[in-house]
């Protein structure tokens, strides 16, 4: 498993970030692939006149069968004071996130593809110095369902000066059936694999977080505190003081629990304003 060290400032200030990330370990299992490939070219060539004609056709055999490489990489985000201290456990938060299949059956790879090309290029000696090239080629795959995949090409070769040339080409060109381009795509016989991020967040830094969110909250939304009653309205709130759950730590004036709430009286929850 590959992990990444994002280290932060703190975490109790709210500010995050302003350190550089640690990489460590290979996030990638080995892939393991038998490819075999078979290709035939047959082409030819005529002069005639200013005009070289040429013709060619070319055609690959793809048989690739294997299991596709795993992915799993976990991101660690803590403090460097919290990394030594804890240790990577128990630091702060990480995500692990895995890219693999369902089922192992899912990893697998299995791609056939015949791919045959047809071309036609003229070579016109249009001037002493000037040369004209004209072309049209034809590319289909077995796996794609595109027939028409017709590129014309057109391009130049001027002699300037007797030791400068300068050429030009341009054109229109498709795609073709490779490993790279179809192992990860199920419906020509790739892998189908899925990527499942999971987070992972320590009870330590759960307290530090929740510590952090009440103040923000109690302080932002409700100044000199957040408190819950169900008997009391806001002005005895505000007089008799209340119990901030969750924290060891009383207000100076208790609040009194009933069992039964009284209506029309008012009704908050109770925080930490900071």
């Amino acid at each position: 498993m590959g992990t990444t060290f994002q280290m932060f400032n703190n975490f109790t200030s709210g500010a995050v970030g302003g350190f550089a990330a640690v990489a460590f370990g290979n996030p990638v299992s080995p892939t393991n692939l038998d490819q075999k490939y078979t290709s035939l070219s047959a082409n030819a060539g005529r002069l005639f006149g200013d005009h070289n004609l040429k013709f060619g056709w070319n055609f690959l055999r793809t048989v690739v069968d294997g299991n596709e490489s795993l992915i799993q990489n976990m991101q660690l985000f803590a403090t460097v004071d919290d990394f030594v201290r804890f240790g990577p456990p128990n630091a702060g938060f990480f995500t692990v996130t895995t890219a693999a299949g369902l089922d192992p059956r899912a990893n697998e790879i299995h791609l056939r593809n015949n791919y045959n090309g047809l071309f036609a290029q003229d070579d016109l000696r249009f001037r002493h110095n000037l040369t004209l090239n004209f072309g049209v080629r034809w590319d289909y795959d077995s796996e794609f369902r595109s027939k028409d995949s017709i590129s014309p090409r057109i391009g130049f070769a001027w002699q300037a000066t007797p030791k400068t040339v300068i050429r030009g080409h341009g054109g229109k060109f498709y795609d073709q059936f490779r490993l790279g381009l179809a192992r990860d795509v199920p419906s020509f016989g790739g892998a189908d694999q899925k990527s499942r991020p999971t987070v992972f967040i320590s009870k330590r830094i759960l307290w530090r977080l929740r510590l952090l969110l009440r103040r923000h909250i109690g302080a932002s939304l409700f100044v000199g505190g957040l408190c819950v009653s169900p008997n009391l309205t806001d002005a005895e709130i505000t007089a008799s003081g209340c119990e901030v759950s969750g924290l060891r730590r009383r207000t100076s004036k208790p609040i009194h629990w009933p069992r039964s709430t009284q209506p029309g009286r008012g009704r908050r929850a109770c925080s930490d304003p900071g």
